[in-house]
């Protein structure tokens, strides 16, 4: 499926960063936009078309107005790809209580994300 998301007009989208933590993207469109059904729990957003800078939706409701009636918006949430590695559980090889590596900072990341997620 091949939908560009960058044509849907959408009423509001905030990307929040955080320096600490993982961020998180808020979109709200109208329901009835072509496309619209499209965005499920699971999709990958690219903002922009910006391949680096994934979001996986993880939450999507509908928006309900001021009588607490439903109303024509989706209120999505979605996380970035980055959102995957704190659902994996980190366990050391066979035979030994931790895994330790000495190197360089970006060695070490690779080595945990290579043997946790990659190559589990």
């Amino acid at each position: 499926m091949s939908t560009d998301y960058r044509n849907l007009s959408f009423e509001s989208l905030q990307l929040t960063r955080s320096w600490h933590g993982i961020g998180e993207l808020q979109l709200k469109i109208n329901r009835y936009l072509p496309g619209a059904n499209e965005l499920t729990r699971g999709r990958i957003l690219f903002p922009g078309g910006q391949l680096h800078k994934g979001y996986v939706i993880r939450h999507r409701s509908i928006e309900l107005d001021k009588n607490g009636k439903q109303s024509e918006n989706w209120s999505i949430v979605a996380l970035p790809l980055k959102s995957w590695l704190l659902q994996r559980i980190t366990e050391p090889p066979n035979g030994v209580g931790y895994d330790i590596i000495k190197s360089n900072t970006e060695d070490v990341m690779k080595h945990y994300v290579n043997t946790n997620t990659i190559n589990p």
